[in-house]
C-alpha cells in the first residue's frame, strides 16, 4: 500500500471496501489482498501499485490475529513504505464495522490508550495525510472475499511485534460484549450495571444468593492469613455476607488480590483498561470514577461465581496445607 493512497471524498469507507488510487490513476478495493502471492495490478485485484509493472507481495492469512504485508515499487524505482497489517477482527455487517472505526479514530479513543500500554508507540493517520517515515497506523474497513460481511483491519508502519499482535486481538475480539462500542470510543467513563430492568434485577438477585452461599465456605476452608486482614488495628474478615452485589464484589476483589497464586486470579482482575468487561474492579470504586467504562453484565457475573466455586480453582488455593 502506497505513500499515494487516498480514499474516496466525502466517504471515510466505500461500502465496497476501500479505494485506491495509484499512479496510474486507477482503483479498486482490496478484497483479495490476503492472497499469498506476487501479483499485477489488476482493477479490483488489489491496491494499484503505478501500473502493470510494479513489484507487489502481500504475504499472511485469513483469520483474526493474522498478520500480513505489503510493498512495492514507485514507477521511478524508489520503493513504496511497507505497511504491516493485522487483521482485528471479521464477520462484522457493514454498518458495525465503520462503527468500530469511528470509535477507533475519535479522539479520546482506548485504541490510541491500548496501544501505549502495549508499548507501541505510534500515532493516528489522518484521513487525508499520507503515511510516511514515522510509526503511524490507521484502522480500515475491508470486505470479505465473499462480499457477505466486513472486517477490520490495523494497518500500520512497524509491524506489531508477537505480544502486541496478540493483546490487541484480545481486545477486539470482546467486540460483542455489552458497551464494547461505548468502551472504545473512550467517551464514556465510570461503571453501570446492563440493565435496570426487571430481568436485571432478578439475575443480580441470584448472584447475591450464590456468592453469599460461596461465602461460607470460603469461611470454612480459608487459612487465616487469607481470611482476615487488618483495618486501622481492627481484625476485619476479607469477603463477608452482604445484600448488595456491589459490597459482596467488592470484598471478593480484596480477597482475589490476597490471592494473586494463579492465572485465573488474573483473569478476574482484569480491569477496564482491555475491555468493560471487567468481573471485580468496578466494585471497589464510586460509579463516577475516570477510569474506563466497565458493564457489569449477567455474563461477567456469572463468571465470577463459576470461577469462585468449590469445584473450580478457589478450594485448592484457600485450602490448608
Amino acid at each position: 500500500i502506497t505513500a499515494t493512497r487516498v480514499r474516496v471524498p466525502g466517504e471515510a469507507v466505500h461500502p465496497s471496501g476501500p479505494v485506491y488510487h495509484g499512479a496510474g490513476g486507477r482503483g479498486g478495493d482490496i478484497i483479495n489482498s490476503y492472497h499469498n502471492t506476487t501479483k499485477k495490478n489488476n482493477i479490483g485485484d488489489g491496491p494499484p501499485r503505478g501500473g502493470n509493472d510494479s513489484n507487489e507481495h502481500w504475504e499472511g492469512s485469513r483469520g483474526p490475529g493474522s498478520s500480513y504485508s505489503a510493498s512495492g515499487r514507485m514507477p521511478d524505482g524508489k520503493p513504496t513504505i511497507r505497511l504491516r497489517e493485522v487483521k482485528l477482527t471479521e464477520g462484522l455487517s457493514f454498518e458495525y464495522a465503520n462503527d468500530l472505526r469511528d470509535a477507533c479514530i475519535r479522539d479520546g479513543s482506548m485504541l490510541q490508550t491500548f496501544l501505549d500500554k502495549i508499548g507501541f508507540q505510534g500515532s493516528l493517520k489522518g484521513d487525508d495525510s499520507k503515511f510516511d517515515s514515522s510509526i503511524n497506523y490507521e484502522v480500515i474497513v475491508r470486505r470479505s472475499p465473499a462480499a457477505i460481511d466486513y472486517s477490520l483491519v490495523f494497518e500500520s508502519t512497524r509491524e506489531l511485534n508477537r505480544n502486541q499482535n496478540f493483546q490487541l486481538c484480545r481486545v477486539f475480539a470482546k467486540h460483542k460484549a455489552t458497551g464494547f462500542l461505548e468502551w472504545l470510543g473512550g467517551a464514556s467513563k465510570g461503571w453501570r450495571f446492563d440493565s435496570n430492568t426487571e430481568s436485571s434485577k432478578s439475575w443480580k438477585r441470584r448472584f447475591v444468593v450464590q456468592l453469599n452461599s460461596l461465602q461460607g465456605i470460603f469461611t470454612l476452608f480459608a487459612r487465616d492469613g487469607q481470611k482476615y486482614f487488618f483495618v486501622e488495628e481492627k481484625k476485619r474478615m476479607v469477603w463477608r455476607k452482604h445484600a448488595e452485589l456491589t459490597e459482596i464484589v467488592s470484598d471478593i476483589r480484596v480477597w482475589i488480590e490476597i490471592l494473586k497464586s494463579s492465572d485465573l486470579t488474573r483473569r478476574l482482575l482484569r480491569n477496564s483498561g482491555s475491555g468493560p468487561d471487567s468481573p471485580v474492579h468496578w466494585a471497589h470504586h464510586h460509579p463516577a470514577t475516570d477510569y474506563p467504562l466497565t458493564v457489569v453484565t449477567e455474563s461477567t457475573m456469572l463468571e465470577l461465581v463459576e470461577v469462585s466455586k468449590p469445584d473450580g480453582f478457589c478450594l485448592d488455593l484457600i485450602s490448608p496445607l
